[in-house]
């Protein structure tokens, strides 16, 4: 009875619950604290790395812009220089016409041989000048281009770290892996797009394939074990099975009939303008006999002693054969083997000529050759007896109302199969299964492809490929011409942008004269019996044109070569439809009461993610719009075909060095219209697909800062070594509180991610 009045027990007993509920308090809050300040932490690591990397990829473009410009500026006095070559050398033409030699008044000008002197000593002094400056500034744009995109990468792995890096344990650390997606480089070469349109010709009829790169094939069945086929390039071909070894091969200008007996027999018969009946037997030890078949001489091959043939002509006569040690041939004289006379390989039996070759190769009419025992050359056209055709890249087996395609067009590579009820199509793997009209990511370079079926109904089907092309090449010189002289001649200054006259007959865009009588000069003749020209009044001129005077200097200078003239480097349409997305890493750390299903305790309050802590942000560069009703910044346009013409004609494409740096929302990072994206798939499950197959680049933190490291380091750091799709593989895990997994496809995207 004492112990239930004695309260120390339960003092005891309520101080321990207290302190427990007061730890575990303490925990959920430190945890709680721990899990928001790393994930404010990470994305603001992912916002900065970001806006520093397109802020740096601004910088190199104005830098690029900058040159561009300098290099328009020398290109317009370049054809200032040939123009004034030009111009006083028909004005000395004028000038040294006669005698009577006409006033520098009549001429137009004062002194113009000196002028003419001065201009072309002016043009041999400046002009090669400025040939080397414009390949100077085109390698320095192109070291720009080639260290660019790497000098972007790091400050965007640089910036990641700075803004989350902090001691943990006596060591530093942070981002821990850095992802951009897609990757890009500024190097000048082109990208590409493919697209493929393959449509069976009705049920068992065959089939038509046309790519946007020129390729196009046509398989049509004509009847059983009958096709015709036509490629590229007007190259048509009939084949025909007549018998198990019987076919008929007809081009547009002959036809090849062929029997094959045996293996070792194969009898051709060509007709058309050459026409051509051979016979061809192969002579064991000897090679193969090929003779001209005629209605009137029968030749027959029979075993010899010795490894030797005796070949009988009726008529004509016999003759033993034989391949001696040596490899000649030789007769059998009655008592031995001598040489043939000559030594040929062709025997002669009455007025009949067979050549015995040891090669298998035969010519026949119409550059076509015969690989005995069982291929046919036409052309571009390669049958192998009985039933398998190559053009170029593409095998076609032929069978009796079916066949089987295998082909490559640029890069895809494409099956095609229609033995079945319903055709099997595979191109670079994607199949009919795949035929969802959604783009697939098939490298971390945002290289994507995608398969259509328009119609369920009908076997049509749409292959697309794209690879983004380099942000900068090679601008045309139209472009530099006219911004060149748009930029820098008084004239368009003076005339709201009017084109100067002299470029009516220069041609800034080739270098040289519009024709060599393009530039002339006319004057009222000064000497009524010096008529070179009479108008239609009856008044007398004196005329001079450019090739009046291409004798002076030899035309020197008076064309320049664009041949040694680099071109500018300015922006692709990929700069405008992809900006820097980042994707940032860091793992979990280790719980206050680490909660869990074997734990004492499972908050599910911003608990800390088993996956490690994911942030994602996007930017883009901006360049000043001038023509809008308000200037302002501007990232991209609404469409590809804005950006097409924007890359086309703008000024700000790339002679205007104004560029900037924005943060964007990820969930417009990547348009749907700038990748063709067919719904419910949009820009944003593009991007977000690409993020989650991406490459990170890992970091390792130590005191003497961050060093950066590929999933397969260099064997001495051997101990960062990571499985390449290690983070990867956490980012496609991401689950909501649910338990769901974060679904990159859901058309809700856009809308789960805008921020």
């Amino acid at each position: 009875m004492r112990l239930t009045r004695d309260t120390n027990g339960q003092t005891m007993v309520f101080g321990a619950i207290s302190l427990f509920i007061l730890v575990s308090f303490t925990a959920m809050v430190f945890n709680v604290g721990q899990v928001v300040s790393h994930r404010v932490e990470v994305q603001n690591a992912a916002d900065a790395a970001a806006r520093s990397g397109a802020l740096t990829e601004a910088n190199l473009v104005s830098t690029v812009a900058f040159l561009n410009d300098g290099m328009a500026y020398i290109y317009y006095n370049m054809m200032r220089y040939a123009t004034n070559v030009t111009v006083f050398g028909v004005l000395a033409e004028l000038k040294e016409t006669g005698p009577p030699y006409p006033s520098d008044g009549l001429v137009g000008v004062s002194n113009p041989v000196a002028r003419y002197n001065w201009a072309f000593s002016q043009a041999d002094t400046w002009i090669p000048r400025c040939k080397t400056w414009l390949n100077v500034i085109s390698r320095i744009e192109r070291a720009i281009a080639l260290s660019g995109d790497l000098l972007v990468k790091r400050e965007i792995r640089r910036s990641a770290v700075a803004n989350a890096a902090h001691d943990v344990g006596g060591a530093e650390k942070g981002i821990e892996a850095v992802a951009l997606f897609p990757d890009f480089d500024l190097l000048p070469h082109g990208g590409g797009y493919l697209r493929l349109d393959i449509d069976q010709i009705d049920p068992d009829n065959g089939w038509h394939i046309v790519s946007n790169t020129g390729y196009m094939i046509e398989i049509r069945r004509l009847g059983d074990y009958h096709w015709l086929i036509t490629s590229t390039g007007g190259v048509q071909i009939e084949i025909r099975r007549l018998g198990p070894n019987h076919y008929v091969l007809t081009t547009s200008n002959q036809a090849l009939e062929i029997e094959r007996p045996s293996s070792d027999h194969v009898i051709i018969k060509v007709t058309g303008p050459n026409p051509m009946h051979i016979n061809c037997r192969y002579l064991d030890g000897i090679g193969w006999a090929v003779n001209a078949v005629s209605p009137d001489v029968k030749v027959n091959y029979v075993p010899f002693r010795d490894g030797g043939f005796r070949i009988t002509c009726v008529p004509g006569g016999s003759m033993a054969v034989r391949r001696g040690p040596d490899g000649r041939l030789q007769q059998w004289n009655g008592y031995s083997w001598v040489p043939i006379p000559g030594d040929r390989d062709e025997i002669t039996i009455g007025d009949k000529t067979i050549p015995v070759q040891r090669s298998n190769t035969v010519a026949l009419p119409g550059n076509a050759l015969l690989d005995l025992p069982n291929t046919v050359r036409l052309g571009p056209v390669t049958y192998h007896i009985p039933d398998r055709v190559e053009i170029g890249n593409t095998g076609i087996q032929l069978r009796r109302d079916s066949v089987r395609i295998t082909a490559r067009v640029w890069l895809a590579t494409f099956v095609i199969d229609d033995m079945g009820e319903l055709p099997y199509l595979e191109v670079n793997g994607l199949t009919t299964r795949d035929a969802d009209d959604c783009w697939r990511v098939i490298s971390e370079r945002g290289t994507r492809h995608r398969l259509q079926w328009p119609d369920p109904r009908d076997n049509f089907w749409i292959y697309e490929y794209a690879s983004n092309a380099s942000y900068l090449f090679g601008d045309g010189m139209r472009r530099l011409a006219h911004h060149a002289i748009q930029d820098n001649d008084p004239y368009v200054q003076t005339h709201a942008g009017l084109e100067p006259a002299w470029t009516e007959w220069f041609n800034p865009v080739t270098g040289n004269l519009v024709t060599p009588d393009a530039y002339h000069q006319s004057r009222r003749s000064w000497d009524p019996d010096l008529t070179n020209y009479v108008d239609a009044n009856g008044n007398e001129y004196v005329r001079k044109f450019a090739t009046d005077m291409f004798h002076r200097n030899n035309r020197k200078y008076v064309s320049v070569d664009l041949n040694a003239v680099p071109r500018p480097l300015r922006l692709t349409d990929d700069f405008l439809k992809f900006g820097i997305n980042v994707a940032v890493w860091r793992d979990k750390d280790t719980a206050m009461l680490e909660g869990g299903r074997k734990g004492v305790l499972r908050f599910n309050l911003f608990e800390n993610p088993p996956w490690g802590y994911f942030a994602v942000a996007s930017a883009r560069c901006a360049f000043l719009d001038n023509t809008a009703y308000t200037p302002q910044w501007r990232t991209t346009f609404d469409t590809s075909a804005e950006i097409s013409s924007w890359v086309e004609h703008s000024y700000q494409n790339l002679y205007e060095p104004v560029w900037t740096a924005m943060l964007v929302s990820t969930a417009d990072a990547v348009r749907s219209e700038h990748i063709d994206a067919i719904a419910p798939d949009t820009g944003a499950n593009f991007l977000w697909r690409g993020l989650a197959g991406g490459h990170h680049t890992w970091v390792w933190h130590s005191r003497g800062g961050a060093r950066w490291h590929d999933p397969d380091p260099p064997e001495e750091f051997i101990q960062f070594r990571r499985p390449r799709d290690d983070v990867a593989a956490k980012f496609r895990n991401m689950r909501n509180r649910q338990g769901a997994r974060f679904d990159y496809t859901s058309p809700d995207l856009p809308e789960a991610i805008d921020h």
